[in-house]
């Protein structure tokens, strides 16, 4: 069973299993998460799910940076400037966030489909006090200043009058310039009236303490590649300096067609994992200023920060290739993670048989870690393996049991053996764990309507569209359950608000999404019923209710 965004169910249907998939179609056919025929994301305007990646499907595809993440702290923080502290540095692992070091102007990252977004925050900072600059090497500028309050001189003297014991050389030097000047116009008498007035209805002050951060500051950020620094917008509210960054349309390759060869994949063996991550290496070991390390930290980034998915095979390769036969004892540690994240770069472009091959090699080289484990099973799951993906996310559960994707995952292959009751259970320990895993919610209504318990999937659906009115497998899935509940009119309603033409396809609705039979069949009653009172001229209530053989 899938669940996807809003954002992902709203794209073009591609059928990744069906044995050929486009270039083009191939690259976003796994996501960071889970398995699904399209990439998803968060876009903007009206709410939509939320998940641990805004994904559909099984979680999985994690880029293994974050174990790297205190080598990389150090190495960036260092006066070297080797890592670009700059966006989408951070690790990609679900619940795995990293905190940079206190600067000025700090700021929070928040990438949607397509756009990013820059939030600062500017309390007490007027609007005009706000510069923001791009160069042409795509450096972003935010230079912000705040004049710090000054004390009002005492009343009945302003500005500019001489302090009391004044000398008479400075007196005589004021009235000779004064004699210098030119007679003054009325205007500009009038306007220096004007001006001393409003000084002297101001409030007298006398500043007593500062604390609070006065005068210039900036910060300057690299932005990455694949934005369009034309484009952006800033918005000022509430103290809050938001700066909306469009994605720039990506020069896709020419598309050409790629055998999706699933029984060569299916041939592939896989020996069960034991996680062990008691053997993880200690990276306070690693020297900082080895010249390699450095370096291949650099390609590390540059394959994170990839344009495309054919630009990130390659740099993983590159490490593999060039960094794979030393010896030092931080080799392991980032060539095995490496051949982990090349799998995922294979698994969205369709090459499963690849991407499996690639996954064991991660799997033996590091056995600490979980993450190949887990995209391993994303794979597996897509090929229709589920025991195999099961005992995956079982062995990932072994060592992290509080992981909500797994959770999630575990429940999805047992849909795929038929298990409904152990994936509800499942979905629910998901949702437990991850109150916002809107996914893993969706997925138990699902699974319960399945188990024939309507009305608390009615209701779990429901409770979901009144948090994400535009989440259209909650929106399909709750009219095909009025419909089957013989409440066609609402069933019609909800019907109507589902945009997404790819439930009208029993095949895609039943293969890549693997809903539960039960709602499948309720949905395709639902349209066929639609359809022919289209074709008759009359009303789905009256060909529904000939269906029961009842009255509207």
């Amino acid at each position: 069973m899938k669940l996807a965004t809003a954002a992902a169910l709203s794209a073009r249907p591609v059928a990744c299993n069906a044995g050929r998939v486009s270039a083009r179609a191939s690259c976003t056919s796994m996501a960071e998460g889970r398995w699904r025929p399209m990439r998803a994301g968060r876009m903007g305007g009206p709410r939509r799910p939320e998940g641990m990646h805004g994904n559909c499907t099984s979680e999985g595809l994690r880029n293994s940076w974050a174990g790297l993440e205190s080598l990389a702290r150090e190495l960036e923080e260092g006066s070297t400037g080797l890592l670009d502290p700059s966006l989408f540095t951070g690790p990609r692992r679900a619940g795995a966030w990293r905190r940079a070091p206190t600067r000025p102007l700090p700021f929070d990252v928040i990438e949607q489909a397509d756009r990013v977004l820059l939030m600062f925050d500017l309390p007490g900072i007027a609007r005009n006090d706000v510069k923001i600059k791009v160069s042409q090497e795509g450096i972003l500028t935010i230079s912000v200043s705040r004049p710090a309050p000054q004390s009002t001189p005492p009343a009945g003297r302003s500005d500019g009058d001489a302090p009391a014991g004044a000398g008479a050389a400075a007196e005589e030097a004021e009235g000779a310039a004064a004699e210098a000047q030119p007679e003054p116009v009325v205007e500009a008498e009038a306007a220096a009236e004007e001006e001393k007035e409003e000084k002297a209805a101001e409030p007298q002050q006398t500043v007593v303490r500062l604390e609070r951060p006065y005068g210039s500051f900036s910060r300057s950020i690299r932005l990455p590649k694949g934005v369009d620094a034309d484009g952006i917008a800033a918005k000022m509210a509430d103290g809050v300096l938001t700066l909306t960054i469009p994605k720039a349309a990506r020069q896709q390759p020419p598309s050409v067609s790629i055998s999706v060869d699933h029984a060569a994949a299916a041939a592939v063996d896989v020996l069960p994992a034991a996680i062990r991550p008691e053997l993880a290496p200690d990276q306070a070991l690693y020297d900082a200023a080895d010249p390699q390390l450095r370096a291949a930290a650099r390609l590390l980034q540059q394959a994170l920060n990839a344009g495309d998915v054919w630009e990130e095979e390659a740099r993983w390769t590159r490490i593999i290739e060039e960094y794979g036969g030393l010896d030092a004892n931080w080799v392991p540690d980032l060539v095995g993670r490496a051949w982990g994240n090349r799998g995922n770069a294979r698994s969205r472009q369709g090459r499963l048989r690849e991407a499996l091959a690639d996954y064991n090699r991660s799997i033996a080289i590091c056995p600490w870690s979980a993450d190949p484990v887990l995209n391993r099973g994303v794979v597996l799951e897509a090929l229709g393996r589920f025991e195999e993906a099961k005992r995956d996310y079982q062995a990932v559960l072994a060592v992290a049991p509080d992981d909500p994707a797994a959770w999630n995952n575990l429940g999805n292959a047992c849909t795929g053996t038929g298990d409904w009751g152990e994936a509800a259970e499942y979905y629910g320990r998901a949702a437990q764990l991850a109150p916002a895993f809107s996914f893993a919610l969706a997925n138990r209504a699902l699974a319960l309507y399945q188990l024939g318990q309507d009305n608390r999937a009615i209701k779990e659906m429901r409770s979901l569209l009144r948090k994400y009115p535009d989440f259209p497998d909650m929106r399909a899935g709750l009219a095909a359950a009025l419909w089957e509940a013989g409440l066609e009119a609402e069933a019609e309603a909800e019907w109507q608000r589902v945009g997404d033409p790819r439930y009208r396809d029993p095949a895609w609705l039943r293969g890549e999404r693997r809903w539960p039979p039960r709602l499948a069949e309720a949905l395709q009653a639902l349209i066929e019923i639609r359809g022919v009172a289209a074709a008759a001229g009359g009303t789905t209530c009256a060909s529904g209710a000939a269906r029961r053989g009842a009255s509207c």
